[in-house]
């Protein structure tokens, strides 16, 4: 996975979210759909976090300000630029 200034890590996802929850969850923000990627853990599960890309480095910015520990369900999700 190439790293740019575009992605963000976000971190304690619930275990069944879905592609559509996310997209829901970062409405209002210009998400490419196909550049969500959901992490997997040693044992090869789903590990709650995902790597999201946005248009542009300014639409990453702007998401992380308004939805950095913003909920999705019943969890709060943590969002971080991906380094």
């Amino acid at each position: 996975f190439e790293k740019r200034k575009s992605t963000l890590m976000c971190f304690g996802l619930p275990f069944t979210v879905t592609r559509e929850q996310i997209i829901e969850f970062f409405s209002g923000f210009h998400v490419n759909e196909k550049e969500i990627v959901f992490l997997n853990n040693h044992a090869g599960r789903f590990s709650g976090n995902i790597l999201v890309t946005f248009e542009d480095e300014m639409e990453a910015q702007r998401a992380l300000k308004f939805k950095n520990l913003a909920y999705l369900g019943n969890r709060y999700i943590e969002i971080y630029e991906y380094q």
